[in-house]
């Protein structure tokens, strides 16, 4: 299209080096005559044709005029070539600059009409809306001018001081652009532009891909923008473009109500809107719920409704009586997620009483019986006075049921009231120490001590233990797969103190401890402790260990009471869960001389416990393992070989006999490798096992192998359809991930050439089934990560083996404390710190902000023994730590490390407690404080609903007597 719409076609021609002069001037005249030219720059250009154009010297003319702006816009002008837009009142001259060769053609697309806006640069709306310039330029050269001369605009040197930004570009020639790269590394906001411009192009194409969008909003962030509030407005834009285009992606809408929460006072109606509209969907649920935790107006109260909503809402959904437009799966999963995160809520506001109530009542409605299809009838049960789960003498839902069908007159039963009078002793007040002091001692014994809610009929003198049945009615759900309903029991024994597996490390995270060296330990449930040393890591640390009264009662109490009357097939699944529980408590106390008691009594308990269970199903070999753990953990060696050569003998099935040749290389690896040599080989050798025990001998090497060709020929089929096999939901390895464990164990004890290519094989199978989605294929992966760092040493020799082996482990669980804790051990005496500073990321999650810190620390302890100094904290970890606050407000363990290592710890407790008001322990750290005033920081407890046991009016009275 030309430069002039008025002008035909077939009026301009271009000029070639055969027309003759003549033709030339003719074609100019004729075209000039033109309505629609300038009439000054007519005038000009017919002067300079008129003259002896012979010679073809380089001419020289200028001609000047002022143009009207449209709009007050300052347009930067090239230093090369450029063209206004007819805005901003700049002096243009036209100046004949240089020659052209002959044979140069000019084209007709070398100018042309843009009349619609420049789609690759609009990345931003209303606010932002700017004017267009009229033309794009691709080259000097200008219809009506002969081939040898070109327009050049001048910039009026008064404004050549002003740095004036670039709103629209040009597109650039082809000499220009084989130096583009240049250029962008020299002015880094032209690359920029050219990445928004293909990131819109790209969005445009292929508006569905919400990465795409996404990348363009970060980039918002790299713009030269003085205001935080004009960037997240065109983030606000260019959500809304995407959301226009998949109007079903919450992720989007999620992002956009993050964005509107800093400039908008109330985003509570958006919010609504969002729950509204996706009802089915964990995430924008469990962001709505953080969302009410983040409000000046926070209460317990009102954010414990959003939960009970959510639930029912999920309950409602499942069993269709409230429909939504797309297909809904695992509800019973999403479910299961949201009340685990309500539990850990309910703990850390010091709620026990109702966390504990809730718990039972699930316990009782979905372990403990399979008859109960209604909620309503929970209520009676609850209030009929019977004795509840984890009470004494409690028979359960099944028995009350039946005498509730037949009516009649029932025999009301009173429950026990069976508390120590020793406990009101120990409540007494120090003298010595302050209100402050006292009123910690007291309110944690009594956290301790009160777990169970009061439900006799004498008067209680705190109202707060009494939990009537509307607390409880709106979190109250049925579960129907057994998977989940074994999860319920998890999330108990966690609740009381003690984790039965590591992929909840991310909740009730109150101590360092719990990631530092016992990763299966929490606090018991209503402590409020001070935090313990950041940089423990074992030794002679006691923390985890739980207490027997009450919380050990209650937990063996309630294992005892469902083992004897559940569902059969819920009671052969319990059994290795409560198992677990009993070997970990064994393992905590370790060979320590004063737990010798405690340990003969936990023992005793789990052979009960295992025995009842193995009644009924004898054939349950993972029990079976389960409790020849615990055996080992007693320290009762010979107990637990006996109890695996007798599974071993009786194992008929492959898939049992890998099960227990998994669990016994693991546990007896190191101390007995010879005999885990002898049954591993009697495994791939048609699982003889009762003929190769009672050898004395070795195996000879025929026998050896053998059972590898067996054993590899094996591990070859299962890795070619590991995608099937892996689809199941377990704690536990499959089968597949047992076989390639026992082989790698085989290969480790037998050939050490083999090893590096045997473990790359199985992890890079499971890898691949791990990145599609597989949460089994994830826990054999984490298991078989685990036997190869085991067995590479830790000497010089094998650093490098050993940190490569710990860092493939971290690229697949960047939130593993184990794997995390080893490097920071290992990298602590490197040179180099780079690996585990970029490992470690604050901003990645919160376990691995809480490692970026304790990485620094133990590089400050380390110098500090060597220089015999103390250990001072630097900036670098202040500044850490206030990275990882910001990214992760909610979580209480880097709030509490940050005001122990801070200089203003106050100040660190008042932000601490703006943005985690539910927390208990956050509240008491600022009561340890001098400087803060207990009755202001307990009215605020009692203001947002945290759980106040102790009215520090009864300390000041017993301080006074």
């Amino acid at each position: 299209m030309s430069l002039f719409p008025s002008a035909s076609n077939d009026q301009i021609s271009t000029t070639t080096e055969g027309h003759k002069e003549d033709d030339v001037k003719k074609t100019n005249r004729k075209w000039l005559e033109n309505t629609s030219f300038s009439t000054e720059s007519s005038a000009a250009l017919q002067q300079i044709f008129q003259k002896d154009d012979k010679n073809k010297n380089l001419y020289k003319f200028e001609q000047e005029f002022q143009e009207i702006p449209a709009k007050k816009r300052k347009i930067p002008l090239d230093e090369e070539f450029s063209i206004s837009s007819g805005s901003d009142n700049e002096e243009m001259t036209i100046t004949k600059t240089s020659r052209f060769e002959k044979d140069e053609e000019i084209l007709e697309d070398n100018i042309f009409v843009d009349k619609s806006s420049d789609k690759n640069n609009l990345y931003f709306q209303k606010p932002y809306k700017v004017a267009i310039p009229r033309f794009y330029r691709s080259s000097t050269v200008c219809i009506g001018l002969p081939p040898w001369l070109q327009i050049k605009f001048n910039e009026d040197r008064k404004k050549m001081k002003l740095k004036r930004k670039e709103d629209r570009y040009f597109h650039i020639d082809l000499t220009i652009k084989k130096n583009q790269e240049q250029q962008e590394v020299a002015d880094p906001s032209l690359f920029i532009k050219n990445e928004v411009e293909e990131l819109n192009v790209k969005t445009r194409e292929n508006p569905q891909d919400e990465d795409l969008w996404m990348q363009l909003v970060n980039l918002q962030d790299k713009m030269h923008c003085k205001s935080v509030k004009l960037i997240v407005e065109k983030k606000v834009a260019i959500l809304d473009k995407a959301i226009a285009a998949n109007p079903k992606s919450f992720n989007l809408k999620l992002s956009r109500l993050k964005l509107l929460e800093n400039i908008l006072q109330d985003a509570e109606r958006d919010w609504k809107n969002l729950v509204f509209q996706h009802p089915e969907s964990r995430f924008v649920w469990e962001a709505y719920i953080a969302h009410t935790m983040t409000l000046t107006t926070f209460t317990v109260h009102r954010t414990l409704k959003v939960f009970e909503k959510c639930l029912q809402t999920l309950s409602a959904l499942r069993h269709q009586t409230f429909r939504t437009a797309d297909f809904v799966r695992e509800v019973d999963c999403d479910m299961i997620s949201i009340f685990k995160h309500l539990t850990t809520f309910l703990v850390e506001a010091g709620l026990i009483e109702h966390v504990i109530s809730l718990m039972i009542l699930m316990l009782e409605i979905n372990i403990r019986t399979d008859q109960c299809n209604d909620i309503s009838d929970v209520e009676h049960f609850y209030e009929s006075g019977n004795p509840l789960l984890g009470e004494p003498k409690s028979l359960g839902w099944n028995e009350w049921f039946q005498k509730y069908n037949k009516g009649g007159w029932q025999m009301v039963t009173q429950t026990v009231k069976e508390e120590d009078d020793d406990d009101d002793e120990e409540e007494d007040v120090d003298i010595d120490k302050s209100v402050e002091e006292n009123w910690l001692n007291i309110e944690a014994q009594r956290g301790k001590k009160h777990l169970l809610p009061w439900r006799h009929q004498e008067e209680c003198e705190d109202p707060g233990r009494k939990i009537s049945f509307d607390d409880l009615k709106g979190s109250l759900f049925l579960v129907q797969e057994l998977k989940n309903k074994l999860e319920l029991l998890k999330i108990f024994v966690q609740i009381i103190g003690t984790n039965t597996e590591e992929s909840s490390r991310s909740l009730l995270l109150n101590q360092p401890c719990q990631l530092t060296h016992a990763c299966q330990c929490n606090d018991a449930a209503g402590d409020i402790a001070p935090l313990s040393s950041i940089t423990c890591r074992g030794g002679g640390c006691c923390y985890g260990v739980l207490p027997r009264k009450p919380h050990h009662q209650l937990l063996s109490l309630i294992f005892e009471q469902i083992a004897t009357v559940c569902p059969l097939q819920i009671r052969k699944e319990i059994g290795p869960v409560c198992l677990n529980y009993f070997a970990i408590r064994l393992s905590i106390f370790g060979t320590r001389d004063k737990f010798k008691q405690e340990v003969k009594k936990t023992g005793k308990e789990a052979r009960k416990l295992a025995k009842n269970i193995l009644k009924s199903d004898p054939m349950n070999f993972l029990l079976w393992s389960k409790l020849a753990e615990v055996e080992y953990s007693a320290g009762n060696h010979d107990e637990c070989m006996k109890i695996y050569h007798n599974a071993l003998c009786m194992c008929k099935d492959q898939s049992d006999a890998f099960l227990l040749c998994q669990k016994y290389s693991k546990l007896l690896y190191k101390n007995e490798p010879g005999l885990v040599k002898k049954v591993l080989c009697a495994l791939g050798d048609g699982q003889k096992f009762a003929e190769y025990l009672q050898q004395q001998k070795d195996v000879t090497g025929a026998a050896q192998l053998r059972a590898s060709r067996s054993m590899k020929r094996l591990c070859e089929e299962l890795g070619c359809l590991y995608q099937q096999v892996a689809n199941n939901r377990s704690d536990e390895l499959s089968f597949s991930g047992n076989a390639m464990y026992c082989h790698c164990t085989y290969i480790m004890l037998t050939s050490s050439t083999e090893i590096e290519k045997v473990f790359g094989k199985y992890i890079q199978i499971m890898r691949k089934t791990k990145q599609a989605g597989s949460c089994q294929a994830a826990v054999d992966l984490k298991a078989l990560h685990r036997l190869k760092i085991s067995y590479i040493s830790h000497d010089y020799q094998h650093c490098n083996q050993y940190r490569n082996a710990l860092l493939s482990a971290l690229d697949d669980f960047p939130g593993c404390p184990q794997f995390a804790v080893k490097l920071c051990e290992i990298e602590v005496g490197s040179s180099l710190t780079s690996i585990a500073r970029r490992i470690f990321a604050p901003l990645t999650s919160d376990v691995t902000a809480f490692f970026s810190i304790f990485f620094e620390l133990l590089r400050l302890e380390r110098a500090g023994t060597q220089n015999c100094e103390t250990m001072v904290v630097t900036p670098r970890v202040l500044h850490l730590l206030e990275r990882a606050v910001i990214a992760h407000p909610q979580n209480i363990l880097l709030w509490r490390t940050y005001a122990v290592l801070s200089k203003r710890p106050t100040d660190i407790l008042t932000r601490a407690s703006a943005a985690c008001p539910w927390s208990k322990a956050i509240a008491c750290d600022r009561i340890r404080q001098s400087t803060c005033n207990i009755d202001d920081v307990i009215k605020f407890m009692q203001d947002k609903g945290v759980r106040v046991r102790t009215p520090v009016e009864e300390i000041r009275l017993l301080l006074a007597m």
